[in-house]
């Protein structure tokens, strides 16, 4: 996972592969051993100090097959249609579909239902109209999340005696926030497609709680369980079953 707590985590170097496109490559030198992460738009390879670029070639060349393998899992896993038939169900609205006679996509939030107007007759399954029903939901969570989350730190904070710095919402896809030595929390636009106010309040508990203990120790732990009734680890096993990304 990538976030402010690994600063010493850095971009070393980046190459295309001929069959799995961009590797980007990062230098940790707390890394024991050779990582490679497999996303919809390349790799990402996590070297430790002992370990060449080369080195890591070598070892996509020897595992290409199982790498084509689980990218495949990936690619099918990262697939979300967003239609009539397949409404987005988010924490605050529900998208749904009006045809209408337009020549192009119209959004309108009202009474926790997104709107989305398309043209009559329009493919809403296609690439580049999934590209912008997603682009106009994106808008429309990031709207949401500035509206709902700011007051739901606050409020968390003051009720169990945390203190931070600065709140920013971001579009981060790779967590669902982090938090800073210096007590700034970032929170992703996305926890507005999680389905409950436990998970979003799990996470925002979590980066609270780092604000205290910068570590995930067992202090930490203790912490966040005192904070969440005891159901800390089992909301992180729930978080895990949907993704920080459209």
């Amino acid at each position: 996972m990538f976030g402010l707590r690994r600063q010493k985590r850095l971009i070393v170097n980046s190459f295309d592969d001929p069959e799995f496109g961009k590797v980007t490559v990062f230098r940790d030198p707390r890394a024991l051993r050779l990582k490679v992460r497999i996303g919809a738009d390349g790799l990402r390879a996590t070297l430790p100090p002992s370990f060449s670029v080369d080195d890591l070639v070598s070892f996509i060349n020897e595992n290409r097959t199982a790498i084509r393998r689980k990218r495949i899992t990936v690619r099918d896993r990262s697939v979300l249609v967003i239609d009539v038939e397949h409404p987005l169900r988010t924490f605050t609205f529900t998208t749904s579909f009006v045809e209408d006679n337009i020549n192009f996509l119209r959004f309108r939030l009202v009474d926790g239902r997104l709107l989305i107007f398309y043209p009559a007759g329009a493919d809403l399954r296609s690439e580049t109209i999934q590209n912008k029903i997603k682009s106009g939901v994106k808008h429309f969570l990031r709207q949401e999340a500035k509206r709902v989350l700011p007051p739901r730190v606050s409020f968390l904070a003051s009720k169990w005696g945390f203190q931070y710095n600065s709140l920013k919402i971001q579009s981060s896809q790779t967590r669902w926030g982090s938090c800073s030595a210096s007590g700034n929390i970032n929170l992703s636009l996305f926890l507005m497609l999680l389905p409950s106010s436990d998970l979003i309040d799990s996470v925002i508990l979590h980066e609270l709680c780092h604000t205290v203990h910068m570590n995930h120790s067992s202090r930490f732990w203790q912490l966040l369980d005192s904070v969440t009734e005891g159901r800390a680890r089992q909301l992180r096993l729930e978080l895990k079953n949907y993704r920080c990304s459209l």
